[in-house]
């Protein structure tokens, strides 16, 4: 498959009849409409629409201005969105050239992806759309049934593999953030009737093990967390499986920007715990914050390593292999933080030195936040691991082009005193 896809706007609009077609016009709108009824419902509930389903949500809302102008507005395009046009031109040109058992099966994908989200699907045609630009021809042996590997690239001699898979948000953690905003949606009205007071509290709930999805685990906690928010004298509540305590807000977060969310969760995190999830209404005079903690720590290492050692396994041995690890809980800015970088340093070179990884060249890790904006140019911000134990050439491989961690960071508008000290090249096969 060898196609070159438009990078106007104008170019990418033409693609919407055929990818509603695709995907279903009925199923799409049905799913849109869900969508945006869920995010009116609070503010708690948009924020899981916008981090988990802002594909749907921009594709959806570039259709609509296309329908009432006739065309895109430059103006309301913003680096989601083209994103969102991207993958929309991508799956149509796919599903042209597949056979008709892969296109039956994309189109399988792509419901499966109104029920969920797009993550998956997402990540294969982000990373075919990379490989298409640097000279790559491509086909989809997954979709095709031939093999259980996702993307096969090939330039002249050069043939190589790409297993992709998409690590969930809630991968690892005891506290899923969806459960825990609709923790926060439900026990809502408490909270704003607490925060008209003239005092600032924190609203401490921790957790012996996860939090429960079941209705009766869930109304115990919510019923507790309310007696705690409207009974003056209370300040401490314990029940089967949590503790919940109210404190003064200046206890642990006296000067804290309540406002600068990344700011509030990094004092937060020092205060509570790293795996803490807070939210709640908070003004100079009154308010609440909630933090949910739990005893036992988040463990994202683990799905991560399984995820890394299936998809090694899935790739066949016979070319270079390529996995595209994608997380689905960050922003591409986030690509630079040390902790997460080390984590996927150490979890990939466990898989290198296992004895069945010689085919593995090189893994790499981007995140589910669409492209972004460096100067005049959009970017799909990304860093690769290589294999050390690789002996094969590199000579005509992808994902070697790279920059040194200071640049990298700059382009992310991200200090580089908060990124890895040292300055080596990444994705360099060399």
């Amino acid at each position: 498959m060898r196609v070159d896809l438009p990078r106007s706007i104008d170019g990418l609009a033409a693609y919407f009849s055929d990818f509603l077609e695709i995907s279903g016009s009925t199923r799409w709108w049905k799913r849109v409409d869900q969508l945006y009824t869920e995010a009116q419902k609070s503010p708690y509930q948009a924020k899981i629409m916008s981090d988990h389903h802002w594909l749907e949500l921009e594709l959806s809302a570039q259709i609509s201005i296309w329908r009432e102008h006739g065309r895109l507005l430059p103006e309301e395009i913003f680096p989601q969105a083209m994103a969102a046009l991207l993958f929309a031109g991508m799956t149509v040109e796919t599903h042209k050239h597949l056979t008709t058992t892969g296109q039956k099966n994309l189109v399988g994908r792509l419901r499966d992806g109104l029920k969920a989200n797009f993550a998956g699907p997402y990540l294969e045609l982000q990373v075919a759309l990379g490989l298409l630009d640097e000279g790559f021809d491509i086909e989809f042996p997954d979709l095709e049934g031939e093999a259980t590997y996702d993307i096969r690239f090939q330039n002249g001699e050069i043939v190589g593999e790409v297993e992709c898979k998409s690590l969930s948000a809630d991968a690892g953690r005891k506290i899923h953030r969806k459960d825990f905003y609709r923790f926060i949606d439900a026990i809502g009205p408490r909270i704003m009737e607490y925060a008209k007071n003239s005092i600032r509290s924190v609203l401490v709930i921790t957790l012996n093990d996860r939090m429960l999805p079941d209705v009766e685990s869930q109304r115990v906690l919510r019923t507790a967390t309310s007696r705690v928010l409207t009974e003056a004298n209370l300040t401490q509540l314990s029940g089967p499986n949590f503790v919940v305590e109210r404190e003064p807000y200046e206890r642990r977060l006296a000067n804290t920007d309540f406002i600068e969310s990344k700011e509030l969760y990094a004092a937060c995190s020092k205060a509570f715990g790293p795996n803490c999830h807070a939210a709640g209404v908070m003004s100079e005079t009154g308010g609440c914050l909630v933090v949910v903690r739990s005893r036992r720590e988040d463990d994202p290492s683990k799905p991560q390593l399984e995820a890394l050692k299936k998809a090694t396994s899935q790739l066949t041995g016979n070319h270079p292999g390529f996995i595209a690890l994608q997380f689905e809980d960050i922003e591409p800015p986030d690509l630079t933080l040390p902790h997460l970088r080390r984590r996927a340093a150490i979890l990939a070179n466990v898989v290198f030195h296992s004895n069945d990884s010689s085919h593995l060249a090189a893994v790499y890790h981007t995140a589910y936040g669409g492209l972004h904006s460096a100067g005049a140019l959009l970017a799909k911000p990304a860093f690769v691991f290589w294999n050390p134990r690789w002996d094969r050439s590199t000579d005509g491989l992808p994902f070697r082009a790279g920059m040194s961690n200071s640049e990298f960071a700059l382009r992310l508008g991200v200090d580089p005193g908060k990124t890895d000290p040292d300055d080596h090249m990444y994705g360099r096969g060399d």
